[in-house]
């Protein structure tokens, strides 16, 4: 029996109860730190998040007021979206379901993966930590900054907030008064030209413990093995809920060799609206890594103080460095705390 990966929006519509009682074990509202029903998979951050990069990608955030989310297919670690795939595999191997239903099962899970579940997802990876010397030392160790990023920008996007403004409006009879009127989107996609598109937003921490990994999929598994045998006759709508929702999980898992990251990642998926097809040549662009070609979309942020502070790499200390952040801090339209990383440098 083949368990067929339908849309996700109209699996999930009358088939809640199964779903609920998953989502609501302990294991996983840990991991979604309870905030699900509030925002679909939606951890806010705890505190600031900080975006590493170069000198030259920090002024065009800074002077753009923009970040950069990859296409997932194209992350520098190809590995990141396989370690878990892999790892869930291994669980589905290891489960007491009945040998048939394993397979169909694998077959469903490479069938999404091959039809491209993941490659339609942007990345925006950032970091818990201020101050993590494995992220200067990848992200360059003579020209690297950081840029402080307020977790009201994640609520803003998730829940597409606008930005209020006041307007002096006058009455027919010459009266005027200040009032309040919407002007634009917190966060918004930058395209080029009109374009209908529906997105939406994943956003948490990445989890890099594998013994809570593999919880998470046993777990779901389990589920998957109730619902076979509640449902004998017909599961695989059911069974479809808590694939897509493995989908949902996957691309927040990380080996954890990488741990010292800490990282925080956002995913914005972009589809098309109305059976149009996405146009994606109105809204994807183009950057140069090594050579290739990277796909991206840019985020504009309409709020200058979603940034409040720039950090220089222990290896990035000359008087110009300074200079060039005091310049940029006293034009920039909201305060920039101007900060240096306090790990010792040797050279």
């Amino acid at each position: 029996m083949l368990y067929r990966i339908n849309s996700l929006r109209e699996i999930r519509r009358g088939y809640v109860f199964n779903y609920k009682d998953f989502m609501e074990k302990k294991e996983i509202k840990e991991f979604w730190d309870c905030s699900l029903f509030k925002n679909s998979f939606l951890c806010l951050p705890k505190g600031n998040l900080y975006h590493y990069t170069s000198a030259n990608a920090l002024s065009s955030i800074i002077q753009n007021q923009e970040l950069w989310t990859t296409k997932s297919n194209f992350m520098n670690d190809t590995s990141e979206i396989q370690y878990a795939c892999e790892l869930f595999l291994k669980r589905l191997e290891c489960s007491k379901l009945r040998e048939e239903d394993k397979q169909s099962i694998k077959k469903c899970f490479e069938e999404g993966k091959s039809e491209g579940i993941f490659d339609s997802m942007y990345v925006l990876c950032l970091s818990a930590n201020p101050d993590s010397l494995p992220m200067w030392s990848y992200y360059g160790t003579n020209d690297g900054y950081n840029i402080g990023i307020s977790p009201q920008f994640v609520n803003d996007f998730a829940n597409t907030n606008f930005i209020m403004n006041k307007a002096l409006i006058t009455d027919d009879k010459g009266n005027a008064k200040w009032v309040e009127s919407i002007n634009s989107k917190c966060v918004s996609v930058d395209t080029n030209g009109d374009v209908s598109y529906g997105s939406g937003i994943k956003a948490n921490y990445v989890l890099y413990d594998e013994t809570k990994q593999v919880k998470i999929f046993d777990l779901l598994l389990e589920e998957i093995g109730n619902i076979i045998l509640e449902n004998s006759h017909n599961p695989s709508i059911q069974i479809n809920i808590m694939l897509n929702t493995l989908f949902d999980f996957i691309p927040f898992m990380k080996d954890y060799s990488y741990h010292n990251e800490e990282e925080y990642r956002v995913l914005v998926k972009l589809e098309g609206t109305g059976g149009n097809q996405l146009m994606l040549n109105k809204i994807q662009k183009y950057r140069v890594f090594k050579g290739a070609l990277i796909p991206y979309i840019t985020l504009v942020l309409n709020k200058p103080n979603y940034f409040n502070s720039i950090m220089a790499s222990p290896f990035n200390r000359s008087e110009l460095v300074l200079l060039g952040m005091q310049d940029v801090i006293s034009t920039y339209p909201s305060q920039l705390d101007l900060l240096y990383s306090k790990i010792p440098s040797r050279f």
